[in-house]
């Protein structure tokens, strides 16, 4: 049914939209659910490895140095 109704186009924005997600001024948890609907959204299903770089490439980047030094 999602196929009948719903425009390549809308699930090529949603897919864009995933990809440029940035944290911005929302906080992390914000951002994670963000990040966790637009994957569901698009279909996405990545392992953890490059959930995990997604998920870092969009954080703020004074949060990405402090993360930077924990492992």
């Amino acid at each position: 049914m999602k196929y009948h109704f719903v425009s390549p186009y809308y699930q090529r924005d949603l897919y864009l939209k995933l990809q440029t997600l940035k944290q911005g001024n929302k906080g992390v948890e914000a951002y994670y659910q963000e990040l966790l609907i637009g994957s569901a959204c698009c279909g996405v299903n990545e392992d953890d490895a490059n959930a995990s770089a997604r998920f870092f490439g969009g954080l703020n980047h004074d949060i990405q140095k402090i993360l930077d030094y924990k492992e």
